[in-house]
Parts: C-alpha cells; structure tokens; sequence
C-alpha cells in the first residue's frame, strides 16, 4: 500500500505499509526528512548515493491501537560516497527514543502509568516484558529526578533505613522538615557520589546525624566548615539501654510473678519525671522502694535526659556533664562507664546539639511511616517507591524569595544621581525579582498521606500539582 494516511501522527515518519493481526498491528515507516547527503563527504564536490538498506530494518513498540499491540518497522536508507568511501544513514526522528527501541509517547506513557500498575499488567498493555517496563521507568524516573531540583538545606540530616530487604540512606532538610532524596545504598561510596554532584553544597551550615562512622566521615569530607551534631536521641538510647541491663538483672532477684510485673511495667522507664499520672508514679514509687539500685539508675537517666533540655552554651553543658558523672552512685558507676566511654570521645559533636538544637528524630518518624508502607507497596520496586514518595507534586513545600532587584527605567525619565541607590525613586522604580525554591517533599503531608487507608496507592508523582 502507498500514499496513506498519516494516522500513526509521529513526526519525522510515514506510513508506507501496514500489516494486522490477531493481536498486533505492524506498521512500515519512512523517514520523512532524510539526511542531507553533501554535509556528510569530506570532499565537498562529491555526492553520496543511495546504498540500499542492509540487515533486518530495527523494530520500535508504539502505543496499543484498539487494545492491540503496536510494531513499528523503520526503513533507513543507506548511503555511500563512492570517492571518499563514507557511508551514512537517515537520521532517527525525535519522535523514536533511540536506546529503549519505542516511540517517545510510549516512554511517557510507561513512566507515568507503572507507578500506578504492576509491571506485568503494563507489560501485557503494550506488549513488552516486564524487565522492560523496569528499564523504562527507571531511565524515565531518572530524568524527572535530574529535572527536579531540591535546594540544599542550611541544616542537614541523613539516617539510615532497611526497606525493602536492603539499607539506603534517607536524606532531609531538618528546618524544613522535608525529604531531599532517599539512596539506594548508605555506602559511603554512594553518599559521596550524591554530594559531589550538589554543586549548592556550601549552604550546609549544620548537619545532624547518628552514629554511624561512614556518615560522620562524609559529612567532614563534603562540609568542612559545618557543625556536626550528634542526634541527642541515639545519645539517650545509650543511657535507657544500661538501665534496661539494669532492670533485668534485678529482676533475677524477684519471684515469677514479680519478674513479669516488672517486665510489664518496662515501659515506665521510658517516662520523665517519674511518671505522667498518679497512677505511673505510684508504680514506680513501689518498685523504687523494692529495688534502690534500680531507682538510683533511673534518676541517673532522668538527670541526663534533664542536661539536654538545659538550653545553654556547649561549655556550660560540658560543665552539666561532669556534674553529671560526679553524681552517679558508686553501685551503679560501673554500668553507666559505658555511656561515659562513648561520649568522651565524642564531645565535639556531642555537646554542639547546644549551639545548634537540631535532632534527626523526625527522620526516624518518617522511617517509621515507610516502614509501614511494606504493605502498602507489595509488588513494587525501589525506584518506583523512591518516584511516589519524592516526586509527588502535591507534597513538594515551595517558598517564593527574592532572588534580585532592579531598577526599571521605562517606568520614568533618566535623572542625574539615580546610580547612588536602588532605594529611591531617582530615575525609574526598583522592580524585586523573585524565584520559587523547592524544599522537597513535606514530612508531615507524607505522613499524613501513609496514615490514610489508599493514600499511598493514589499518590501520583507525575500529576501536576492544582
């Protein structure tokens, strides 16, 4: 068949033959614009001719027509100088993607419909395998990420996270309280590889971290002139901890039932102050009278807890921490060495949380949302979470900020002495410029989002925000 209509709409081809059946539909097609042949030889007299085609014709997938998969066959004339020998073929259309093998409607049409369907459902769709489909969204989700720009925080935080049977790191603006990128992996290698390619690195003023050493060494390594600070809350796990030992080995010196009624009642250690009802404290109280050397170690960890909610300078605080450590009872002096041991050499960034009272405890909410998602997200890949959760328009906080300002002369005449200030009316108005940052994706809407049965599952990355 020739001369037929133009029904495919792709730009730079024609249809110069079509094929049905049972399930498919096979289209032949032409490079409308073919190349332009004198640019290619090195002679400039010289002119290449047609060649003929060679080897089988590449194969491109388009958009299914009436429910039935769609093959698109290419036919590229060759060409050959016969003076210089170069050889040379009609350039692929930017309606055809050049490495996945498909129409560039069908990228996006993939991209954007597997973070709604399986890639299964996706694949019997358009007629591809399903490892495919997972190449195809990854490069797609891979522009859009690279298209999307998260301005780098003044306070840095990155915790780690197991999710989806593998540790990545999770990274976020802690005044703003939003997520920035979630990695796949909380190597060092591939936290490095992220922050060499922020070129906007050097607004880190203070980064928040936990105790895991890689992280420590990145951040000295990427924000030398930053404050590094020591989550205050891995700090005061150290200190539940050793009163947890504590609980446990008097307890051996209770009956059964006594054992049990403490174990229940475990939980109360976790409270300040002794309690927060009658009810609590008057548990306590009992056990206290019943066990001094589990109620001295309880006051031990309510006295350091009390350190970090003294606001004050880092040396005043180091002060407050002798004066804890001379306190300790000597009976329990030994089980809190432990915490003693970690914070010495620790006390840079253990006692900069006074100068600059950030901690990374929302991440940890935030971790914990996630975790809840194992089931929410049965069926879907890393990249495809990764995509829902941080791409999602409606869940980006954006600020709109001065970004310059300028002196508009078409507004009133030139005057003498209108260069001196911006600040006046000498010569033209100041017209203030501005521009929209992105903070990233808002914990609290996210966590807002997980907490609603289907919130996740009708999260959609690639709808524009209303």
């Amino acid at each position: 068949m020739s001369d037929l209509p133009d029904f495919l709409d792709l730009e730079g081809v024609k249809v110069v033959d079509w094929h049905r059946f049972e399930n498919q539909y096979a289209f032949e097609i032409e490079v409308t614009k073919g190349l332009v042949r004198e640019d290619r030889c090195k002679n400039p007299p010289c002119r290449m001719t047609r060649n003929g085609p060679r080897g089988k014709p590449p194969r491109f997938t388009d958009l299914p027509i009436n429910k039935k998969w769609v093959e698109l066959i290419l036919k590229r004339q060759l060409y050959r100088c016969k003076l210089c020998k170069v050889t040379a073929k009609d350039p692929l259309p930017t309606s055809l993607h050049p490495i996945h093998k498909m129409t560039m409607r069908l990228f996006q049409h993939i991209g954007e419909a597997n973070i709604r369907q399986t890639d299964e459902a996706l694949a019997r769709e358009v007629g591809l395998s399903t490892d495919t489909i997972s190449r195809v969204f990854k490069s797609f989700s891979d522009d859009v990420f690279a298209s999307t720009h998260f301005d780098m925080p003044e306070v840095l935080g990155f915790d780690e996270k197991f999710w989806l049977k593998k540790y990545c790191c999770v990274i976020g603006n802690i005044k703003e309280r939003t997520l920035i990128n979630i990695l796949p992996s909380r190597s060092s290698a591939a936290l490095d590889t992220y922050f060499e390619s922020r070129r906007d690195r050097h607004k880190v003023k203070v980064v928040c971290l936990d105790m895991r050493s890689e992280f420590h060494s990145v951040a000295r390594r990427w924000f030398p002139g930053a404050a590094i600070v020591l989550d205050r809350f891995h700090v005061e796990s150290k200190v539940v901890a050793v009163l947890e030992q504590i609980r446990k080995a008097e307890a051996e010196t209770l009956s059964k039932e006594e054992r049990l009624e403490l174990k229940h009642d475990a939980k109360l250690l976790l409270l300040r102050g002794g309690g927060n009802d009658e009810d609590s404290r008057e548990r306590l109280s009992r056990w206290f009278d019943r066990l001094p050397r589990f109620a001295a170690a309880y006051w031990a960890k309510e006295r350091f807890a009390n350190m970090y909610d003294t606001k004050c300078s880092s040396p005043e605080a180091k002060q407050l921490y002798k004066a804890w450590k001379a306190s300790i009872p000597n009976e329990i002096y030994r089980d809190f060495f432990d915490v003693i041991k970690f914070v010495n050499p620790r006390e840079d960034v253990v006692f900069a949380y006074w100068d600059n009272r950030f901690t990374t405890n929302y991440l940890e909410g935030i971790n914990r949302s996630i975790e809840g998602l194992k089931w929410a997200g049965s069926g879907y890949s890393f990249d495809k979470m990764r995509a829902k959760i941080l791409l999602a328009h409606s869940t980006h906080k954006l600020e709109k900020r001065p970004k310059f300002r300028r002196m508009d002369l078409s507004t009133k005449e030139l005057r003498p002495g209108f260069f001196n200030s911006l600040g006046g009316a000498k010569g033209g108005e100041v017209v203030t410029y501005y521009e929209t940052v992105n903070y990233g994706a808002s914990i609290d809407k996210l966590i807002e989002i997980f907490d609603t049965p289907g919130g996740f599952e009708g999260l959609d990355p690639f709808k524009p925000a209303t």
